[in-house]
């Protein structure tokens, strides 16, 4: 016969589990199907007042064959769980290529390698910085986009920094 007490400890343990996924993100990226809406579909709503978290580019002109930093930055004494990241041109579209670090991982949106960045662990984060590189025979004009996931309820989608000149060279 079974007790109560082996039936609440492997109940309180998934509950457990549960409420950690819950307030950490997810542990691995963004999901995949969230490549155009930018949502991470993590339940609740998107967060529609201002955002804890400040999104910079190093540079306001990059050349076709050069590289940009792009930061988020946590606003003390907020952190971050997780983030997606995209250079959109002006259809809208992601373009350009990401380069692995130690906390961002380039993924693929719409069968192309690399186009976006997302965060490689669920860690509480203060500051990420992502290496972007544009298509070699690109010029024009790139708005960085970024959903920023405190936790699995509270996050902002499709953040915008300000505009990023391509100069093809």
């Amino acid at each position: 016969m079974f007790s109560s007490k082996d039936v609440i400890q492997p109940v309180a343990l998934c509950f457990l589990a549960v409420l950690l996924i819950d307030v950490q993100g997810r542990p691995d990226g963004a999901p995949s199907d969230a490549c155009e809406t930018m949502d991470p579909s993590h339940g609740g709503s998107p967060q529609t007042g201002p955002m804890p978290y400040t999104l910079q580019l190093d540079s306001h002109k990059v050349n076709s064959g050069g590289s940009v930093h792009f930061t988020i930055r946590a606003q003390p004494p907020n952190t971050f769980a997780g983030f997606m990241v995209q250079a959109r041109n002006e259809k809208g579209r992601p373009v350009g290529v990401f380069t692995q670090s130690e906390n961002v991982k380039p993924t693929e949106c719409f069968g192309v390698p690399a186009n976006t960045a997302t965060h490689v662990n669920h860690h509480p984060k203060t500051e990420v910085t992502m290496s972007w590189s544009p298509d070699p025979n690109y010029g024009g004009n790139v708005i960085f986009h970024a959903t920023v996931a405190k936790s699995m309820k509270e996050y902002w989608v499709r953040q915008r920094a300000r505009p990023l000149e391509v100069v093809r060279t």
